[in-house]
């Protein structure tokens, strides 16, 4: 059996670091790739929301001045009717 040299154990311990810490920022790499998509849909659907929920705020508050002036219409007529 041949004996390895203090050198080639040291340069395949090194082979077999880079080896592992390639593969470990390659994993790294895919989690960051797949966590900044995450954020940017959640980004996205946040400014969606945001959107439909101010649309929906303008349409109520237009619901509520026409609801206003009818409250005031009707207690015009029930002041008359009363009078």
């Amino acid at each position: 059996q041949m004996q390895t040299s203090p050198l080639s154990k040291v340069l395949d311990l090194l082979a077999e670091l880079t080896a592992k810490i390639t593969k470990e920022g390659e994993a790294e790499a895919k989690a960051y790739a797949e966590y900044f998509d995450w954020c940017d849909d959640m980004a996205r659907n946040a400014g969606f929301e945001v959107k439909t929920a101010e649309a929906k705020k303008e349409k109520l508050e237009a619901q509520i001045g026409e609801l206003t002036s009818s409250i005031m219409a009707s207690t015009s007529k029930i002041d008359e009717l009363a009078a």
